[in-house]
């Protein structure tokens, strides 16, 4: 799951680097969620299918935890 999200990112921006950090991104705040909501290792995984699905641009701008240098 987490090629396909940077697949989806470098389909929109058209530097590797920051569409792969892009997909990363995206692919760990789903996990984070998941994590929150599983009991367990069966259950983890639903729950990412569905955070992933849920995910939207509030989410991400509210939940991402990025530094520049």
């Amino acid at each position: 799951m987490a090629t396909a999200a940077i697949a989806v990112a470098a389909a929109v921006d058209a530097d590797p680097l920051a569409a792969a950090i892009a997909g990363l991104l995206w692919f760990e705040i789903a996990a984070e969620a998941a994590a929150a909501e599983a009991a367990g290792p069966g259950t983890f995984r639903s729950a990412l299918i569905d955070a992933v699905a849920a995910l939207d641009g509030r989410a991400i701008e509210t939940r991402a935890r990025v530094v520049s240098q």
